[in-house]
């Protein structure tokens, strides 16, 4: 288990500055940059130089660390062990290395060796309770790594270690105190702070995951593994807007990376990013061609777009595939009707029923359609189902007894008019559409007494409703006609002539 970079060894890395001999300074400089590559080759030349220099073996061990050469880390290491076998900088180091090459019965041999020269060093300690992790032995790594913080309270690797061991016994919330306390002391921890979101993410504590990694890549912009997961992270909690902004940066980086090619489009098109969608569909297309998913997104979004031709054409080539639902031919039917092409239109919106039968919108423009076609009986029976979806909807049950009227079927037309009168008693056009019906069923009472009812609904509203008014008075003049009522019918029929002056 690889730790933060140089692990333990960089705690002795203060008291090797101040210590640190003149000739020295130049690569131990370099180390506290972090520039492992360039003080591995000035400590190279030293010991070449001076191969009996055991402080420039040390630093040097550091560097192969720093650089994850853990081998060459080894090798120095034991070179200033053997040089001088008291020096606890050498066997900090090369325990180091050896428990990141997994040798860790030689790195027990070499820590006990350290811990006989002294049992309390701080660095010793923390390297015997990364041992003892790597050994499953996380009971008596806390106890070290408690000692050690002892020994050091401002240990930042103590901390860690702690955090670890908690970690490693399943008690996530102290692991977590132990981690935060080290942060507190040293913030520029990439990767304690990328072992932390992996620990919130394990405990789907998500929010606290996504701040942590946003830390991380901040402290470290070329981190693309913590970059994904907190793009993973986003998208994963329906946080498309969020996802989209970190996809995009992953994805430049990683173009190859189909699997987040699919998540970065897919997030653009549940953000309503439509404009961008198209680019990035056609760029996973040319890599796989089959991914349906693809162009009804681009399809959708042409839509959006108002690019209509385009959304229905790629629309229909992939009209067989299982993938469609039925938003998908709602917008088909809408895209026609903005193309004027109406039984297209019509017929889309019959598919889009089928797959949900619960669309009160579609199944009310697709009455309209039909009526619109002239095709009475079909617009009836969309509008019949549309008032089982939604028995509120009083123009469905208005819109199905004009088709009705049309049909001659003034009964159904009267019952379905009665409906609506029951769900909105103010609704003018229902009383007047059904004292139509009364008419055509040539019953005359009931026909006057609705559109009497009209007279008393409008009240005051006349200027919205002075065409209801205006047929309202005109059928009941006309039923006081047939019942010789003259001087009543020539008062209705002057009041329908206020209303409609043009009616001849």
């Amino acid at each position: 288990m690889r730790r933060s970079l140089m692990g333990g060894a960089l705690l002795v890395l203060a008291a090797g500055l101040a210590s640190a001999q003149p000739q020295l300074k130049v690569g131990v400089d370099l180390l506290s940059q972090r520039k492992f590559k360039d003080a591995a080759a000035f400590f190279r030349q030293t010991v070449t130089l001076s191969p009996r220099e055991v402080a420039a073996w040390v630093y040097l061990a550091k560097a192969y660390l720093g650089n994850e050469q853990l081998d060459s880390a080894e090798i120095a290491g034991r070179k200033a062990v053997t040089l001088d076998d008291e020096n606890i900088d050498a066997y900090v180091v090369l325990s180091e290395a050896l428990i990141g090459q997994k040798k860790l019965a030689d790195a027990n041999v070499i820590l006990r060796q350290g811990l006989k020269e002294r049992k309390d060093h701080p660095g010793l300690l923390l390297q015997l309770g990364f041992l003892q992790l790597e050994s499953d032995s996380a009971d008596a790594a806390l106890v070290t790594f408690t000692r050690a913080r002892e020994m050091s309270p401002n240990s930042t690797k103590a901390f860690e270690g702690m955090g670890d061991a908690y970690a490693k016994q399943g008690v996530s919330p102290m692991a977590v105190v132990q981690y935060n306390r080290s942060i507190e002391l040293d913030s520029l921890q990439p990767a304690l702070l990328y072992k932390l979101a992996d620990l919130h993410l394990k405990d789907r504590r998500y929010n606290e995951a996504a701040d942590v990694l946003r830390r991380v890549i901040a402290l470290d912009p070329s981190n693309q593994e913590a970059r994904f997961k907190l793009f993973r992270l986003y998208y994963r909690a329906n946080q498309f807007v969020n996802a989209s902004r970190v996809g995009k940066e992953y994805v430049t980086k990683n173009p190859a990376d189909m699997e987040a090619a699919k998540m970065y489009l897919e997030s653009l098109y549940r953000s309503r990013q439509y404009k961008e969608v198209p680019t990035i569909a056609d760029k996973i297309l040319k890599t796989e061609p089959t991914f349906a998913a693809a162009n009804r997104f681009k399809a959708h979004s042409y839509f959006e777009l108002k690019e209509y031709q385009k959304s229905v054409d790629l629309y229909a080539a992939i009209a067989s595939d299982s993938l469609l639902e039925a938003g998908d031919f709602r917008r088909v039917g809408r895209a026609y009707l903005e193309l004027k092409k109406d039984s297209l239109a019509v017929a889309a919106y019959e598919r889009s029923v089928q797959l949900d039968t619960a669309q009160s919108d579609v199944l009310n423009e697709a009455g309209v359609l039909y009526m619109r076609m002239k095709k009475w009986d079909d617009a009836a029976r969309m509008f019949e189902r549309r008032w089982h979806v939604d028995t509120s909807a009083v123009g469905a049950y208005i819109n199905y007894a004009q088709c009705m009227i049309v049909l001659e079927k003034f009964d159904q037309a009267a019952a379905a008019l009665v409906q609506a009168i029951s769900r909105n008693p103010e609704y003018v056009p229902a009383y007047t559409n059904l004292g139509i019906a009364y008419l055509q069923m040539k019953d005359y009472p009931k026909a006057r007494s609705t559109f009497e009812q009209v007279v008393k609904v409008v009240d005051t509203n006349v200027v919205k409703y002075k065409k209801d008014l205006a047929q309202a008075h005109r059928y009941i003049g006309l039923a006081l006609m047939l019942d010789k009522k003259w001087p009543e019918a020539i008062e209705s029929l002057r009041r329908s002539i206020e209303f409609e002056p043009k009616d001849e």
